[in-house]
């Protein structure tokens, strides 16, 4: 999903093929997500005080289903993770890869891992996982 954020920090590897940036959306709320890419190129894109849309997808490392309807989002802007607790309202195809979306404070697609996991539309599910901008920004 795009979301507009406010760039605070780059943080190139120093391996010129990854990074992570630090942000706020528009509300103000501090975190941060993964890129793969350039360093020049994420300099050039993720340049500090500038407003951008990224698409951010979560790779996701703990699902369960859940049965009461709640929605929850807890980011960890020191490490690039959420957890996130909401309902499946979409299915769809991501890379040729299943891609779960999911109704939060903020809606998020999903990137399942283990391909054990699945879900059902419409159900509703807590999950944490690491956030990464998608590879559209450059």
């Amino acid at each position: 999903m795009k979301w507009s954020v406010q760039i605070t920090e780059l943080r190139p590897c120093g391996c010129d093929a990854e990074g992570e940036v630090r942000a706020t959306l528009e509300d103000g709320t501090p975190f941060c997500f993964y890129y793969q890419g350039p360093d020049d190129e994420a300099e050039n894109f993720f340049q500090v005080g500038q407003v951008r849309e990224v698409e951010i997808i979560v790779r996701m490392h703990r699902m369960a289903t859940i049965e009461e309807q709640q929605t929850k989002l807890i980011f960890s802007p020191e490490h690039c993770t959420v957890q996130i607790a909401g309902q499946i309202t979409a299915i769809e195809e991501c890379d040729d890869e299943p891609c779960y979306r999911l109704q939060s404070s903020l809606p998020f697609h999903v990137e399942i891992e283990n391909d054990d996991a699945t879900l059902a539309l419409g159900s509703w599910a807590t999950l944490e996982g690491e956030l990464w901008a998608t590879t559209d920004w450059w």
